[in-house]
């Protein structure tokens, strides 16, 4: 008489995933297991593993889904009998998601099954095919009704209230300011138009875990899109354009925040990380040849003109120290004279000359009358919708342009504190600055340093530097 076997358990793996749960609306994880832990019971299966995805999107096709790619495998591998997930959605939104899964479960004689909607694909594969396309169809309407909303909300200058939080602001529709964060991006925006490179403050930020929104470390490039964001001027911005109205507080005003996104897109590369170590890389040339003169540290330390293929003569080789010495001295004696300081104060001086002081006058009553026109519509209800936007339109057609033409006027870089400073206070400034700010302070008055070639027998004296000025 043959033996009765008892059927084992089926073998099954639970897969979780949950998108960004920006308002805590999503399914959470935990439920989703809930949920399917009581079919596991039910069907007297036995759960072999959990695979388990957060925040993480199963519609983007640049997204990579670790978990999902290591249930794949398992799959393949054997020793899983099926795939229980809460929806179908949790495993796929894009049909090429669900049939490399599907496959390889079929490849194996596994099986795949959902919670809510009743799935089994050994009674019904075609209706598992048919969720997952309805699933990324419903995607894609998601993401039409989000799109139309933000340009709905930028009408109105609403903050984005989807995302991650910007730095410096509470995240949602209020866009609180964040005390500690405003400061860092105030110290980032000083230290920006004083000339300091984009890399220096991401490494003293990193050396003072001063991280991200999504706590990760600042960069150059996520600093220098921090700070040329309009949200930190209070203002929403849609698919390149900036609404004129401040929708919240600002960290950064107007004027500071121009000037920084003029430096940044103007002198990107410098700003992002200057890769010369000295002070006067770049600047100093040859007196004998004209060629750039190279920095190096080891031993003494020396400026040198490179002899060689497609470089200098090799003629000009001085100390480090006393070139550079002899520079800040100069430096200092001309940035306090009377000349230079009235240069300095007319580079700054963005009312010189009739034309641009009318632009600018221009520009600062479309953006009153802009604000004037939010207030009678939105706040006093004075005009209606269709008025709000024609009357907004035509100022817009006049303040665009003009904001375009005074974005293409070339910027003065002029290094504060050395405005009114006496010669003392700027000696003081000079020993304090790094490198990066050293040379900064430099290039505002002073365009190249030449270096003669001394001679045999004879020293280096103050006289073998000659000095090209902007002023």
């Amino acid at each position: 008489m043959p033996s009765q076997t008892t059927a084992q358990p089926a073998r099954v793996a639970m897969y979780l995933r949950i998108s960004k749960d920006h308002d805590g609306m999503q399914t959470a994880t935990s439920r989703q297991r809930a949920d399917c832990e009581a079919w596991i019971a039910r069907n007297g299966a036995e759960l072999v593993d959990v695979y388990e995805d957060v925040d993480t999107s199963a519609y983007d096709k640049r997204v990579r889904r670790p978990q999902f790619e290591r249930l794949l495998e398992d799959v393949k591998a054997g020793g899983i009998d099926g795939v229980i997930a809460w929806k179908i959605d949790r495993i796929a939104r894009r049909q090429k998601d669900f049939v490399r899964l599907d496959e390889a479960a079929e490849d194996v004689g596994a099986f795949i099954a959902t919670v809510t909607e009743g799935l089994d694909t050994r009674q019904n594969r075609l209706m598992a095919e048919l969720l997952v396309s309805f699933a990324r169809q419903e995607t894609a309407n998601m993401s039409l009704r989000m799109r139309s909303k933000n340009a709905a909300d930028f009408k109105q200058g609403k903050p984005h209230a989807g995302g991650r939080r910007p730095y410096g602001f509470t995240g949602g529709r209020e866009r609180l300011v964040i005390p500690e964060e405003a400061e860092c991006i105030r110290e980032a925006a000083r230290r920006v138009l004083a000339g300091e490179s984009l890399n220096t403050i991401a490494k003293d930020w990193t050396a003072r875990a001063v991280t991200t929104p999504a706590g990760n470390p600042w960069g150059a490039d996520t600093i220098s899109a921090m700070l040329r964001s309009p949200s930190i001027i209070g203002r929403r911005s849609f698919k390149g354009e900036v609404h004129p109205d401040r929708g919240w507080e600002p960290i950064i005003n107007d004027d500071e925040h121009a000037q920084i996104t003029a430096i940044l897109g103007t002198r990107a590369a410098r700003l992002r990380g200057p890769r010369t170590h000295h002070l006067l890389t770049g600047i100093a040339l040859c007196g004998a040849c004209g060629h750039p003169l190279w920095g190096s540290s080891t031993g003494r330390g020396v400026y040198r003109c490179p002899q060689g293929l497609g470089k200098g003569c090799g003629r000009t080789v001085r100390k480090m120290a006393d070139v550079e010495t002899v520079i800040r001295d100069i430096w200092i004696t001309a940035i306090a004279t009377e000349h230079m300081q009235a240069a300095l104060r007319a580079a700054l001086d963005l009312k010189q000359g009739t034309e641009l002081a009318a632009l600018h006058q221009a520009v600062r009553d479309d953006e009153a009358a802009l604000e004037a026109l939010s207030v009678a519509h939105f706040s006093k209800k004075l005009i209606g919708e269709a008025e709000y936007y024609a009357a907004r339109q035509d100022i817009l057609d006049r303040l665009t342009p003009n904001r375009a033409r005074l974005d293409s006027q070339p910027q003065a870089v002029v290094a504060p504190g050395i405005i009114g400073a006496t010669v003392d206070e700027l000696a003081s400034l000079w020993e304090r600055a790094p490198t990066p700010i050293r040379r900064t302070l430099l290039t505002t008055i002073i365009d190249t340093v030449t270096v003669l070639p001394a001679g045999k027998g004879r020293r280096f004296a103050p006289e073998q530097i000659r000095l090209t000025w902007r002023y």
